[in-house]
């Protein structure tokens, strides 16, 4: 709810502000000499150096000079706290006193790119931005250049084989990539943990991305190979063409000292309007509640109905995880995330916002007797509870492997869904193992070293889905994993 801060936020500010006032104080008593001090005067030991060196201490001397020179008279207004005077420093004032960086510390090689990664030189009016070309002709027919061109000339020595294709300058381009992209998202997303670093930076550099670009530019017409990459329907067409523009990047990297910089300035623009859309999506997501699931129970859950939470969709680095919330075999909520555990709070978080089924769910659990024996000894709670535990498994476990097919609960949408609910858990969970042989799909399914089922399909989903039938026909191992659930 937006309105007043709360008292303890409101003493937080007060107590930031006094913080603030006495720092001010510190600085302007403490080192009165500090802006008169020459840059070329070394002081006697290393530790004063270092600290001189520091960023925070070129700030301090960047404020006292602006303190001296009468552009900032908040510091006074701060240090006397007349905050009422304070209010009418316009904003124009403190931007005033922001300091350019000297231009002896930029490096006229090295491409303009703020903190934040972005480009500081004029975009191009239109994406793509222009290709920086390769001046080697040697260079760029090695960049076009797949292995089964180059192995036609049988002749040559394995050596000499390397230089005619292109899969080195790929690994040395996919090297300069990764790390360009890298920087640049660590500074556009300055608030994010490394997991979420390495799926924004996993979008950017992934084969379709890449596709997108190498076709956008050509790369994909001038690329030689002994067979007609566009037939190709199993994936590798988009491999082959990602492969190139790395490639290209490599052979850029090597055609001249400068090449490094030259590709990180293209990259920068081209890389633009992707982040600028993972940025506008992200502005999208609410931020995540870590309590939505006890405020769930809380709210329509008790002793013997609660909230179950159902991996929908496994994802991966580019693909997100789904979890279903469900009721009574309704699902309420559908959340998506990096991990099961925020997929699982974001499918609570929806379910609170539907007014309607809340209040209707809650009903329902006012309306339903209490257990009996709630005052009793909690030992035999316990018990209770657990018995009723494994009564449902084994009522569920019944249901999916009824072999009129009439009986499938309503909670599960297939096998691989089934078999987690029976006996998965969030420390444990069914481990999948898939090989393609023959374009078709074998699949074994485990838990831990216990192999419970195989199966096999024209797809590794078919595959799996098979393995789990299977797993769910074999009841000894059912048993015994739905009790160390």
């Amino acid at each position: 709810m937006s309105g007043v801060p709360s008292v303890g936020d409101l003493r937080a500010i007060d107590h930031a502000i006094v913080t603030i006032s006495k720092g001010l104080q510190q600085l302007l008593s403490v080192a009165p000499n500090l802006a008169d001090l020459d840059d070329s005067v070394k002081p006697q030991d290393s530790e004063s150096e270092e600290l001189l060196s520091s960023p925070r201490m070129q700030i301090a001397k960047e404020l006292k000079k602006a303190y001296r020179a009468g552009k900032l008279p908040v510091i006074d207004h701060i240090i006397s706290q007349d905050m009422f005077a304070a209010q009418k420093l316009k904003a124009q004032e403190i931007m005033d006193t922001v300091t350019a960086i000297p231009e002896s510390r930029v490096n006229a090689k090295e491409p303009l790119a703020d903190d934040t990664g972005k480009s500081k030189k004029k975009k191009s009016k239109s994406w793509p931005p222009p290709i920086p070309e390769i001046q080697s002709r040697r260079l760029r027919d090695q960049v076009f250049t797949h292995k089964s061109v180059a192995n036609k000339r049988y002749y040559l020595s394995k050596e000499e084989l390397l230089h005619n294709h292109n899969e080195r300058l790929e690994f040395l381009g996919d090297a300069i990539l990764n790390y360009t992209v890298s920087e640049l998202v660590f500074r556009r997303f300055p608030n994010l943990p490394e997991g979420e670093l390495t799926t924004i930076r996993s979008m950017l550099v992934c084969n379709d991305t890449l596709w997108e670009w190498a076709t956008a530019y050509g790369l994909d017409k001038e690329l030689r190979t002994e067979f007609d990459v566009y037939s190709d329907a199993d994936g590798k067409k988009s491999k082959l063409i990602a492969d190139v523009m790395e490639a290209y990047i490599g052979g850029l990297c090597l055609d001249s000292v400068d090449g490094h910089y030259k590709i990180r300035e293209w990259l920068l623009e081209l890389v633009d309007p992707f982040v600028e859309q993972i940025i506008e999506q992200r502005k999208a997501i609410k931020p995540l509640n870590p309590d939505a699931k006890s405020e769930l129970y809380v709210r329509v859950g008790s002793q013997d109905r609660r909230p179950q939470y159902v991996t929908v969709v496994e994802g991966d680095n580019l693909h997100p995880f789904t979890v279903e919330v469900r009721m009574d075999g309704q699902t309420i909520g559908i959340g998506t995330g990096p991990n099961t555990k925020e997929a699982g709070l974001r499918a609570a978080m929806q379910a609170l916002e539907d007014k309607e089924t809340i209040q209707r769910l809650e009903e329902i659990r006012r309306q339903t007797p209490r257990a009996p024996n709630q005052t009793g000894n909690k030992d035999e709670k316990v018990k209770k509870r657990k018995a009723s535990e494994n009564e449902q498994v084994g009522s569920n476990k019944q249901q999916c492997t009824s072999s009129n097919g009439n009986k499938k609960p309503v909670a599960f949408t297939g096998p691989k869904d089934k078999l987690y609910s029976l006996i998965g858990s969030a420390g444990s969970r069914p481990n999948y193992v898939s090989r393609h042989i023959n374009s078709k799909y074998y699949t074994k399914v485990f838990m831990q070293k216990d192999e419970l089922g195989a199966g096999s399909g024209g797809t590794k989903k078919e595959a799996e889905n098979a393995a789990a039938e299977m797993a769910l026909r074999n009841t000894a191992m059912i048993e015994k994993w739905a009790q160390t659930k």
